[in-house]
Formats: structure tokens, C-alpha cells, sequence
């Protein structure tokens, strides 16, 4: 539910002030998985908009990256970064993943 809530906020702002809101702008969005070893594995959403209106740091600290802070902390006990660059919003959002072995003994892979 703490991804969901997350790219909901994330896809809710492209779309009403960001790269979405324009036929120029693009967002680009991927998870992978990629285990050290057998019993860990680290998914990363990565989250950027180009193309849409000019970006800069919010003055104050908004209600969106309050909540996305909290699922990412709590909900997901991740950690979370963020840049507003000239070009478009970039998030990070890191979950370190305990599993079993996985299928055949390997850890489980997301590829793109």
C-alpha cells in the first residue's frame, strides 16, 4: 500500500504541475532488484520528470513529500532522496528486501 500511496502522489503532481502537464513532458519510473547475496535484495523506484515546467525547491515543506516521506520511513522502513533541478523533478526511493532463498536458490530479480 506505501508504493501505492507514493506514485500516486508522485503521478497526481506530474500531472497537475509537472512534466505530465504539457504534450512535451515525459516520466520516466523503474524498479529493480539486485541481491549482494541470497538473502537480500535492494529495490530502487526511481522517479524523474523532464519536460514539463521549470522546477525549483519548494519554499516550504508540502503535505506530498511529508506523506511520501513517512510511507518511505514507515511504511516501507526505506529511506528516500529527492532533487528539484532545473529540468524536472528526481526522486530515489530505496527498500532493502530480506527473502528467502528465492526460486532455486537465487534472489528474485526485476529486470527492464
Amino acid at each position: 500500500m506505501s508504493f501505492g500511496m507514493i506514485l500516486d502522489e508522485l503521478a497526481t503532481n506530474a500531472v497537475k504541475f509537472g512534466a505530465l502537464s504539457n504534450s512535451s513532458g515525459h516520466v520516466f519510473d523503474w524498479s529493480s532488484m539486485e541481491g549482494p547475496d541470497e538473502r537480500a535484495s535492494t529495490l530502487t523506484l526511481r522517479w524523474r520528470k523532464d519536460g514539463g515546467p521549470r522546477v525549483a525547491d519548494p519554499k516550504k515543506r508540502g503535505i506530498g513529500l511529508t506523506l511520501i516521506d513517512c510511507e518511505v520511513s514507515y511504511g516501507l522502513s526505506g529511506s528516500a532522496a529527492y532533487d528539484f533541478g532545473e529540468t524536472g523533478f528526481f526522486g530515489n526511493v530505496h527498500k532493502t528486501l530480506e527473502t528467502e532463498a528465492g526460486i532455486a536458490g537465487r534472489p528474485w530479480r526485476v529486470q527492464r
